[in-house]
């Protein structure tokens, strides 16, 4: 296939490049009905040489990426269209190069990892196609996590895997989400994925744009393990600690979306104390847990209303909100 393709190339031949995309074609057909398709109905253990198959795979596709290029004004329509799935062929030969080669907790994070590195091979390359890769690529593994991942409770060495490999899963989207927020220069323009973001998607814009996304998913998957991993008493507590970082971390980068998920993090610790809290039984030495957890709560409210109250009106108004809340909190 890449000899008929390179001399098609060489010899600008647009029929030896029909063939190789046929046979293309037809190997990425043979590699997903005979060699993936039967480990979606019974699992089997980490196979490193078909591991190493589809990563020799992916970048001999990722390779004739690069032909569109070169071909110039001898790219024909048949040239287009196969090198425009180039790379979305590669991508899922790399996603699962990842998941048949690695242990099963790994998969997730080599797939964010694989998400980052093509959405920045994208800038270098002002590759449209390959960084919508990456996105589908992260896509991916937050769906891995959250299907996967979050409802297995293996450990290592009495360490949760679940809240390593989630953790730093998490991290690596927080920062790759840096990379997609627009300049903080008042007036200055967005970077290239927002500008194509918006060209296909208005409300995402509006919303933050892919930095949004990343920053979601990525807090909804802390909030989720938290709760598997925090004790029942204690969840309200952690969601308002987190809740509050957020907040921190919003004001110190000027990032809106994380203002907002600090928000209802501190929204879902207050409901949560009505829900759960209240009625725990549990204690701590001669406390009971309610007390602290409820204490400790309203002491993260006072904090933030505190805080907001000094920079602006606005602030002023919702920080009166808050005080009647957090006076609630203490009253019970």
């Amino acid at each position: 296939m890449e000899a008929l393709l390179f001399a098609g190339w060489r010899l600008l031949d647009e029929h030896l490049r029909m063939l190789a995309t046929a046979g293309a074609a037809i190997l990425t057909i043979y590699v997903a009905i005979y060699d993936l398709a039967p480990r979606l109905d019974t699992w089997e253990p980490p196979n490193a040489r078909s591991g190493w198959l589809l990563l020799a795979l992916a970048a001999a596709f990722y390779i004739n990426r690069l032909l569109k290029d070169r071909l110039g004004e001898d790219l024909s329509f048949v040239d287009e269209i196969a090198l425009a799935f180039t790379p979305v062929i590669a991508t899922g030969f790399l996603l699962a190069a990842a998941w048949v080669a690695l242990p099963f907790f790994s998969t997730a994070v080599a797939w964010v990892i694989t998400a980052i590195a093509l959405v920045e091979a994208s800038r270098m390359l002002d590759d449209d196609v390959l960084r919508y890769c990456g996105h589908g690529a992260a896509l991916f593994a937050v769906a891995r996590l959250l299907i996967e991942n979050m409802t297995h409770a293996d450990t290592w060495h009495n360490v949760s895997l679940r809240l390593v490999i989630v953790s730093v899963s998490c991290a690596m989207l927080y920062l790759a989400s840096r990379r997609h927020s627009p300049a903080s220069a008042p007036g200055a323009a967005a970077d290239s994925d927002r500008t194509d973001a918006g060209a296909l998607f208005e409300w995402l814009i509006r919303l933050g744009g892919f930095s949004t996304v990343y920053t979601g998913a990525a807090t909804l998957l802390v909030a989720l393990l938290l709760w598997d991993e925090v004790s029942t008493a204690a969840v309200g507590l952690a969601w308002g600690l987190f809740g509050l970082a957020l907040l921190e971390t919003a004001e110190a980068l000027r990032e809106k979306p994380l203002l907002v998920q600090g928000y209802v993090l501190l929204l879902a610790s207050f409901v949560r104390i009505f829900i759960a809290d209240l009625n725990s039984t549990s204690r701590v030495g001669p406390f009971a847990a309610p007390v602290m957890t409820v204490t400790l709560l309203a002491a993260i409210y006072y904090r933030r209303s505190i805080q907001r109250a000094r920079f602006t009106a606005r602030a002023g108004h919702i920080s009166l909100v808050r005080h009647s809340v957090a006076g609630r909190i203490a009253a019970f």
